[in-house]
């Protein structure tokens, strides 16, 4: 339906629509309008996220921080992958923390039970760098920072080949749900890194040091 039409006025549904049928009908321009300004329909965790390779980016500006925090990618392995168990930093797009396949099914699990807003789209997300343009002079960081789509919030980014979702936690949400995703990490050197980035992101996380850093497994998951 087109909203240029002279009878077109969402605040009074055209008469010739039964009373019973107008509840229903504004519903659905509503869900019209929210999927035509984001380009995504919101919902719930798409089912496959439990069955594809998938890869989640938290990006979070803390409000108090004076500058933004690199962003913190976790992707899954295969059985043996020697990545898994450690990162690399891959400025600015996102540190890199290579998990398990159960991790990251944990992962998914525990971001459900958040009983998040999910804006779905079946095209993937790209976690590479974005080079600026024209770049810099002198040429430094010629690349943008990943920043969350709504100031002051962290975005959590779902995305395989499948598709991809986006959720939104606002400030005083990310650190009880931080934890609550923390439980999800087998492996002591992805705990450690998922904690270290909750503190900078501006949780406590009692009993943990940056200090007592583990080694790296020798061999990937089984």
């Amino acid at each position: 339906m087109s909203t240029d039409s002279p009878s077109f006025n969402p605040g009074h549904p055209p008469k010739r629509i039964s009373r019973g049928l107008s509840l229903p009908f504004a519903l659905l321009l509503c869900a019209c309008a929210a999927l035509g300004q984001t380009g995504r329909a919101p919902g719930v965790l798409p089912k496959w996220a439990h069955k594809e390779n998938c890869a989640v980016r938290f990006v979070y500006n803390p409000p108090k921080a004076d500058s933004p925090v690199t962003p913190l990618i976790l992707r899954q392995t295969v059985a043996k992958d020697p990545r898994y168990g450690t990162w690399s930093s891959l400025y600015p797009e996102g540190l890199t923390q290579w998990i398990s396949n159960q991790e990251m099914e944990n992962l998914v699990e525990a971001l459900e039970k958040l009983s998040l807003k999910w804006d779905v789209s079946e095209k993937p997300i790209s976690f590479a760098r974005v080079p600026i343009e024209p770049p810099p002079t002198p040429p430094k960081v010629p690349w943008k920072m990943p920043l969350a789509r709504l100031r002051g919030t962290m975005e959590i980014d779902l995305t395989s080949d499948a598709g991809s979702a986006v959720a939104d936690l606002h400030p005083e949400q990310v650190c009880g749900s931080m934890e609550q995703l923390d439980r999800a990490f087998c492996t002591p050197i992805a705990a450690y890194n998922f904690r270290g980035y909750r503190l900078s992101w501006g949780c406590e996380v009692p009993g943990f040091s940056l200090a007592n850093r583990p080694e790296p497994p020798k061999h990937g998951p089984n």
